[in-house]
């Protein structure tokens, strides 16, 4: 029959990986916080993560306005 596939059958790569271990009761990614030490993420003691790419993105909290601020740094 032609009936609308589910969204299990229609999914492909990391998405379909992740649906099948939690259809085993898993887990495929660890959505744990990360907490970094005390004093880093300061601008005298940045975070540094790599990149594959030639850019990166950089976020920040904006102390005045208490929102993310993304841009991009190459």
């Amino acid at each position: 029959d032609k009936g609308i596939i589910s969204d299990e059958e229609h999914q492909t790569g990391r998405r379909k990986l992740e649906l099948d271990m939690e259809a085993q009761g898993m887990a495929a990614f660890n959505r744990d916080p990360i907490f970094p030490p005390v004093g880093a993420g300061t601008k005298e003691n940045p975070i540094e993560v790599p990149s594959g790419l030639e850019e990166r993105v950089v976020g920040y909290e904006c102390p005045e306005a208490h929102q993310l601020m993304w841009f991009n740094l190459t």
